[in-house]
């Protein structure tokens, strides 16, 4: 492995990536929730429909997580 690979991946920290990937899907949510739908939107499959279709989804996949957490962790 060179260099510039070991550092990249050195640097790279998930936990760091995972709450800047949340954070971005809670904007992108919050953000859909407050705007007003685009006409495409709309005649395409209802713009309120899209805002809470991925609300819903989201608070799903919070709790798929949850449900996982425990089983994930090994015993000491």
């Amino acid at each position: 492995m060179s260099t510039s690979l070991k550092s990249a991946s050195s640097s790279f920290r998930r936990p760091a990536c995972g709450a800047e990937g949340c954070a971005g899907v809670a904007a992108r949510i919050g953000w859909q929730l407050w705007s007003e739908p685009t006409e495409a939107q709309r005649a395409l499959i209802g713009g309120e429909v899209l805002a809470q279709a991925h609300l819903y989804g989201a608070a799903c996949a919070v709790l798929l997580v949850l449900a996982q957490a425990p089983r994930s962790r090994s015993p000491a």
